[in-house]
């Protein structure tokens, strides 16, 4: 059975196979956005950022980063809700 997630961007379904892997990359094929598999159960998305390409400040890194880790939050693995703390 295929596992499937929401873009965060614009919401389509997507297929992400049947073994899906934290840090997995791909794109959604609606809207065209990279985006990270950042959290299993349930499936969930990330937009893929790489430093230096929005931000001029860090214009000489290229280190791939999820926003969540940007902001520096943890998602919350004893919640049935995946909810955020910081």
């Amino acid at each position: 059975m295929s596992v499937s997630a929401s873009c965060p961007v614009c919401l389509s379904k997507i297929e992400v196979g049947q073994n899906p892997e934290i840090g997995h990359r791909l794109e959604c094929p609606n809207c065209k956005t990279n985006l990270d598999i950042v959290w299993l159960y349930p499936v969930t998305f990330d937009i893929h950022e790489v430093l230096g390409q929005n931000n001029p400040d860090n214009s000489k890194s290229t280190q791939p980063v999820s926003r969540s880790a940007q902001e520096g939050t943890k998602r919350n693995p004893d919640s049935s809700l995946g909810s955020i703390r910081r």
